[in-house]
């Protein structure tokens, strides 16, 4: 299946680190939840189907131009109130990485064997508590709804631009997240 970004994508250019140590295939089943989660539920499936398309396309003159800014960030004109303000977005991909990353950083340190769910420890390293995981994925899933809001701003301010955009469908849908609140320590 093809997707906006890749595991080598978000090794090398995640804003965050992640190690280039990790398998691919621990990677890979985050990508693909977190396009149809958090990416296709806001701009569309039509829209998202369209730019999975245009990123893995060998010619790209079929495709608006606008498709670069919006997956890859960049500046644009938008009217607010009768006037034209520059405006900044950071993309689609780079939203997507955090929403990867914080899916890597709260479950990528189990391993389901055919016993049990367990957590690998050796001599030379210590794993992360779960409320320091948890603390580290809150962050990284506030920039990447921060990220994707400026995305849906970009397709609001270019409507016309992106024909496949169902603005009346993109309603910001962040408030269904699980909260867990860690008493004492």
């Amino acid at each position: 299946m093809k997707h906006l970004t890749s595991s080598e994508n978000i090794k090398s250019t995640a804003a965050r680190f992640v190690s280039s140590k990790l398998d691919d295939n621990r990677i890979d089943p985050y990508i693909d939840e977190c396009e149809q989660i958090n990416i296709k539920s806001q701009i569309g499936e039509s829209l998202f189907i369209d730019l999975v398309e245009y990123v893995n396309a060998e010619d790209k003159s079929g495709y608006p131009v606008e498709y670069d800014t919006l997956l890859n960030g960049g500046t644009y004109e938008a009217e607010v109130c009768g006037s034209n303000y520059k405006r900044q977005l950071n993309g689609l991909v780079k939203s997507l990485n955090y929403y990867v990353w914080s899916k890597i950083v709260k479950n990528n340190n189990y391993t389901v064997t055919r016993y049990a769910t367990v957590t690998k420890v050796d001599d030379y390293s210590k794993n992360a508590e779960l409320k320091e995981r948890l603390v580290l994925e809150k962050d990284a899933l506030t920039v990447a709804d921060k990220y994707l809001m400026e995305c849906i701003d970009y397709l609001k301010a270019k409507s016309d631009k992106f024909p496949l955009f169902n603005i009346s469908g993109s309603k910001p849908k962040f408030n269904n997240r699980l909260n867990i609140k860690i008493i004492g320590d």
